[in-house]
């Protein structure tokens, strides 16, 4: 019986089939050209044509193959939401930790444990929180909360070292100290080398107050583990706690023998010792110990100079330098310590050193400076000491550069001390001019030296009466940094003139030009309050001027009997009153009249017109009853008055000062 066409076309063995012969064309696609039944080769082209009918099957396979994008946006958009709720979460935990910090810090713990604790209970992980809230349960006394907390801790890392650690600080906390000794013991057996162990175990024993244990755990750890030299900062930084400054610094010094790197750290941290003057003689026995012992003690040495020169004891200091001196320097670390010895005023040695350089380095570029600190030193002692052959020998010195090095920029400095020397010392106001104007006509001088001479060369006209000369100097200065100085000395200048209107508008200038917050301008703005008298009482004023005029041409005797004829006056407005009797006493003083000046004191503050201003006054009171007639007990009472009557005053705090220090004077008993 013959099958129907079409039944067959239907049966799905057909299908199978036509499917089987579909793959096998494209097998032989693949494979070399063949030949047909004909024996003809079979061409590229017939087998290009199953190429075109693969194309499309294989396109449609991988689209039935890929996953449905619509599942794909859904899980994308899960995860980061995932993401984005855990970033979330986490800066909620970190500003809730930051918070339960805050209340650490101001010690109001008992509010911050139930911060930490839910902190721990939502990251059981985080060390930091479980640290914490410890530290917290520990300092509140709450030991069994503590105890549940590292158990706690210790069943979920049972192999952790740190919770036995902290279980064994807890019992030493319930007074079972040798457990917790021997525990820690242990601990540090069976982990000879972790060195975070190291670390638990002495913070432990430094929480307990256990600092020599802690001391000798750090020094285990330096023994056992490589690269643990970091431990000999923790000893130190014990030692020092303590004020065992001896022990501190030799463990410093360790550390800087093994990091060398670190010398700017190590000495800073030893410079910064205030170490009492009965412990120095061991500190600086156990320095001079470890220099000996070091093979290189160039950097022991150099710190024991500095720590010599901290402590004042600049000839110990200055001997370590000249040990130290490197020919290739050329004297460089002796000139600055020289310059550090001059700025604490011990100008014997620091005249010594200078010399030193001079001598040994005659062709130094440290030369000129060494003849520059040379001869400032001794004219600063010249004039502390009253000491005339340090004076001439200073001049000597000067003459020596201009003569040796004429063309040399620092002899123009060198020549303006000189010239500051005859006005200040001397008071040879010709001779000043004389140098300053060699100085202010020099066109190869720099500006701010030039502008410098210019304000003194105007002083030296001002002590002269020279007025016009004055106000020609200070018009010479018109850029920074004096200026603004040269300015208030136009406006003085006008003022001892007695030309108002001139001196208001250069004050005017002054407040325009040079800020508010200018000392210029302070001192601007006195002269205008000042000048605010000269209407209603400009026969007073023209007095109180020509009295500051007679100050500044030093002379004293004629400008005391000036502000008296000011006292004598009726109607002397409050201010100024008050101004005249400050500068009657201050006179007095600088005349070596204590006791005059005591009395223009007692004068001002039992004087109800200036009331207002006497704290001023009771000030200077009680200081020339302090130091210079030596009676304290009534300069502490004058002090007491002024808190009393101005609690408010500038000088309130300066009182309490000069009161605490009366106080502590020995056999110094309250009135």
């Amino acid at each position: 019986m013959t099958t129907c066409p079409v039944a067959r076309r239907a049966c799905p063995a057909g299908s199978s089939r036509r499917t089987q012969s579909f793959f096998s064309n494209i097998i032989r696609f693949l494979l070399p050209p063949r030949r047909d039944r004909n024996d003809n080769i079979i061409t590229i082209i017939d087998n290009f044509k199953f190429l075109i009918i693969l194309l499309p099957v294989l396109s449609l396979s991988q689209i039935h193959a890929q996953t449905n994008p619509v599942d794909n946006l859904k899980k994308n958009s899960l995860e980061a939401q995932q993401r984005l709720l855990t970033e979330q979460n986490l800066r909620k935990d970190q500003q809730q930790f930051r918070n339960a910090q805050n209340y650490i810090n101001l010690n109001q713990y008992r509010i911050a444990i139930p911060l930490l604790e839910d902190l721990v209970k939502r990251n059981p992980d985080n060390f930091t929180y479980y640290d914490w809230l410890l530290r917290c349960y520990v300092i509140t006394a709450e030991l069994s909360q503590a105890d549940s907390l590292v158990n706690l801790l210790r069943q979920k890392n049972p192999g952790n070292p740190m919770y036995e650690v902290d279980q064994a600080s807890i019992m030493y906390r319930r007074e079972q100290q040798e457990n917790a000794l021997d525990k820690w013991n242990q601990i540090l057996q069976s982990y000879p080398q972790d060195i975070n162990v190291y670390q638990r175990v002495a913070s432990a024993l430094i929480d307990n107050r256990l600092l020599d244990e802690a001391i000798k755990v750090y020094q285990q750890a330096i023994t056992r583990i490589p690269n643990s030299e970091s431990f000999y900062l923790s000893i130190a930084e014990l030692y020092r706690s303590r004020l065992m400054y001896a022990e501190a610094a030799q463990y410093y010094l360790k550390y800087l023998q093994k990091v060398p790197g670190q010398q700017s750290f190590v000495f800073n941290q030893i410079l910064a010792f205030q170490i009492e003057p009965e412990q120095r003689p061991k500190f600086f026995q156990t320095l001079e110990k470890f220099m000996l012992q070091d093979p290189q003690p160039g950097l022991i040495k150099l710190l024991t100079a500095q720590l010599y020169q901290r402590y004042g004891e600049f000839e110990k200091a200055f001997q370590l330098y000249q040990e130290m001196d490197d020919p290739k320097s050329e004297g460089s670390q002796v000139l600055q310590f020289a310059q550090a010895a001059e700025r604490d005023s011990s100008y014997q040695v620091a005249l010594q050193a200078y010399r030193y350089i001079i001598r040994k380095y005659p062709n130094s570029k440290q030369l000129i400076p060494a003849y520059s600190g040379a001869i400032s030193t001794l004219l600063q002692s010249a004039i502390e000491n009253s000491h005339q052959p340090s004076a001439q020998l200073a001049l000597q010195m000067i003459d020596t550069v201009n003569q040796r090095f004429p063309q040399h920029p620092e002899t123009n400095w060198l020549n303006y001390l000189k010239g500051v020397f005859y006005l200040d010392y001397y008071f040879d106001v010709d001779q000043s001019i004389e140098i300053f104007t060699a100085i202010s006509d020099n066109k190869k001088v720099v500006q701010k030296l030039r502008d410098e001479t210019l304000l003194k060369l105007a002083e030296c006209y001002l002590i002269r009466g020279q007025l016009d000369k004055a106000l020609q100097n200070f018009g010479k200065i018109v850029q920074p940094p004096y200026n603004g100085e040269a300015l208030l000395g136009t406006a003085r200048s006008y003022y001892f003139l007695k030309q108002w209107e001139q001196c208001r508008h250069t004050i005017q200038t002054i407040l325009q030009t040079q800020g508010v917050s200018s000392l210029v301008t302070n001192d601007a703005l006195a002269l205008q309050i000042l000048l605010g008298y000269s209407q209603d009482s400009p026969e007073i004023i023209e007095k109180f001027s020509e009295g500051e005029l007679l100050i500044i041409q030093r002379k004293k005797s004629e400008a005391l009997k000036k502000f008296k004829d000011i006292i004598e006056m009726k109607n002397v407005p409050a201010a100024i009153k008050a101004e005249v009797y400050l500068r009657l006493s201050r006179l007095s003083l600088e005349l070596q009249e204590p006791l005059t000046a005591l009395d223009f004191c007692n004068q001002a503050i039992q004087d109800p017109i200036i009331l207002p201003y006497a704290d001023e006054h009771l000030y200077l009171l009680a200081g020339i009853l302090e130091r210079s007639v030596s009676r304290p007990q009534e300069a502490f009472a004058v002090y007491k008055q002024l808190l009393e009557m101005y609690p408010n005053s500038l000088l309130a705090d300066a009182a309490r000062e000069r009161m605490k220090i009366i106080r502590e004077q020995p056999n110094f008993e309250i009135p």
